[in-house]
């Protein structure tokens, strides 16, 4: 029977469960070496493993994690269009050798109507997938389904695939995404030692349980069959204390849940409508920074209305090209970001000044800047050295600001999201001095001493 004690608690005695657990470590570190058992074959994998959410805390011994991605491998910062090699299949992704598992696969920046994968297990010559990437990615197509499954309508941006793939003899994934576009991927997998034997993925298999889990995420997936709840309603004043459970036993707390008057969301002030004015482009805008010439580095923030989808662009600094600046996703109720993008010392150090150049790649629309601010990095510290506050004609002559490619100008009034900083100072206070304690087994010293912010990661602490 499955002892769960919901609400809240002070002393719970956990007598067994603590040497239960110890020994269950014990075996899963030792057992190898007495039984020659594997982890692919002790443990579950693959869509069996994704559906076994008790099993995380267990060891997976002789396993081995890893990924392959479109990473520069000059060590620059273009990390898109980048293959282990090309062959007569196309440009390849992944091509790994002895069975495991890949468990996931994302991707962006590829061409709907032309762009395909083709994934090879066990040395065949025949590809078991071979498709169109925005096919494999829409989440209707079985066995690829979601939420397993999704494209950049139901995500930050990216394409994900989460539908393990396992493979006994090899697995090689290909794409005839060519070398010249922006191409990124992301590809995670777990290897096994040679002598584990896999089922090599067929197409055939059943995910509705893993499915099915996903599509509940927030609830508790195990059965609360048998479970004990206990609850209390209670005043506490000031520098008193309250004990909510006491119990003996061996058993486990599976919910602990508080409702306190005075904290909640609702009591926190509503976002700030703030009125800027701001230009767009599909093509460049280019300006002048200044920077203190002592920094190790500097930081570009933009206000950007998010309300415009997907937006992308590439950075240069005096000539020189830095990085892509991505804002994935879009959000149509707080529409103001302020986002910042990191420019390394290499580019900065010595200067006072920098030419920025943003050169638009792709969005849903354009490319859209209102306000940027260049913070210079300082022995930890980054002051504010400059603001350029675009569609405001005398900032914009300051700073040698142009544009080329314009689309649209004038003034958008939105707001920020929420942030947790912003909680009201009435939640603060109970967040940071309501203590909760936990004891175990009639310790003395309590096991847990916190403040409820700490306990339940809320970060007002």
């Amino acid at each position: 029977m499955n002892h769960a004690i919901p609400k809240t608690e002070l002393s719970f005695p956990l007598a067994m469960i603590g040497k239960v657990r110890w020994l269950a470590a014990f075996l899963a570190v030792f057992g190898p070496a007495l039984t020659a058992a594997h982890a692919a074959a002790t443990e579950p994998y693959g869509l069996s493993a994704m559906a076994q959410f008790e099993r995380l805390p267990f060891l997976k011994t002789d396993t081995l994690g890893g990924g392959q991605s479109s990473y520069s491998r000059s060590g620059a910062n273009d990390d898109f269009n980048q293959f282990l090699y090309s062959d007569a299949t196309g440009n390849v992704m992944l091509d790994l050798k002895g069975p495991g598992t890949v468990y996931r696969i994302w991707s962006t920046g590829f061409v709907p109507a032309t762009d395909t994968v083709k994934v090879y297990f066990d040395g065949e010559s025949t590809p078991r997938i071979n498709m169109l990437l925005k096919d494999l990615f829409l989440g209707s197509n079985a066995p690829f389904l979601s939420p397993l499954v999704g494209d950049d309508d139901v995500s930050s941006g990216g394409f994900y695939c989460y539908l393990p793939l396992p493979f006994n003899e090899s697995i090689k994934m290909v794409t005839s995404a060519s070398a010249t576009g922006l191409f990124f991927y992301n590809i995670g997998y777990d290897r096994y030692s040679p002598d584990t034997s896999v089922t090599t993925w067929t197409g055939a298999e059943n995910s509705t349980a893993p499915r099915d889990l996903w599509n509940n995420a927030g609830v508790d997936p195990k059965s609360n069959a048998g479970n004990i709840t206990v609850a209390n309603t209670f005043s506490l004043a000031a520098g008193a204390t309250q004990t909510l459970l006491d119990v003996s036993g061996p058993r486990s707390i599976s919910s602990i849940q508080l409702k306190i008057p005075g904290i909640s969301r609702d009591s926190e002030p509503p976002p700030a409508t703030i009125t800027d004015d701001g230009r767009a482009f599909t093509g460049y805008s280019q300006f002048r920074m200044a920077l203190n010439s002592a920094n190790t580095g500097a930081t570009l923030v933009r206000r950007l209305d998010y309300g415009i989808a997907d937006q992308t662009a590439r950075v240069y600094v005096d000539g020189a090209l830095v990085g892509i600046w991505e804002n994935a996703g879009v959000d149509g109720g707080n529409r103001w970001r302020n986002e910042g993008f990191p420019i390394p010392s290499g580019f900065t150090a010595g200067k006072n000044s920098i030419t920025i150049k943003i050169e638009f790649i792709s969005s849903a629309i354009d490319w859209n800047e209102f306000t940027y601010w260049a913070y210079s990095t300082l022995g930890g510290t980054d002051p504010l050295t400059d603001t350029l506050d675009v569609g405001n004609p005398s900032s914009e002559s300051s700073h040698n600001y142009e544009i080329n490619g314009q689309t649209w100008s004038g003034t958008g009034s939105f707001t920020l999201p929420i942030r947790s900083s912003e909680t009201s100072l009435a939640t603060m206070d109970l967040l940071n001095n309501l203590w909760r304690k936990i004891s175990f087994n009639d310790e003395t010293n309590p096991s847990v001493h916190a403040t409820l912010g700490s306990f339940f990661g809320k970060g007002q602490f």
